[in-house]
């Protein structure tokens, strides 16, 4: 599933939570958060995940040269990356952009 999928699946959990009595929709709102920050994580450009996908098709050698290199160290050099972006602030700011674009969405709806 990609960052679409999770995105949609998000959206679903979200709505549903909104439907359920306590226990369980706060049990759908944690869920809706795990599938925003995997869309999240899933939209940055380090491979083998999709952003790194769709950079790689678009991109120009120097790109492909780039994201090859960063392919070559691993899953040492995937960890190390997703540390730094965790750290900076970077994937939450990116988490909470997507919880507010899906704010928007229930808005839109009358939710």
């Amino acid at each position: 599933m990609g960052p679409l999928g999770f995105f949609v699946a998000a959206f679903l959990y979200g709505l549903l939570a909104r439907f359920l009595p306590y226990p369980f929709g706060e049990g759908l709102f944690v869920a809706q958060r795990l599938m925003l920050l995997h869309a999240a994580i899933y939209l940055f450009p380090v491979p083998p995940l999709d952003g790194a996908k769709a950079l790689y098709a678009v991109g120009g050698y120097e790109t492909r040269r780039f994201l090859d290199r960063l392919a070559s160290y691993g899953p040492l050099g995937f960890l190390l990356i997703f540390l730094l972006l965790s750290y900076t602030g970077v994937t939450g700011s990116v988490v909470q952009g997507l919880a507010g674009l899906l704010g928007v969405l229930y808005r839109a709806l009358g939710l």
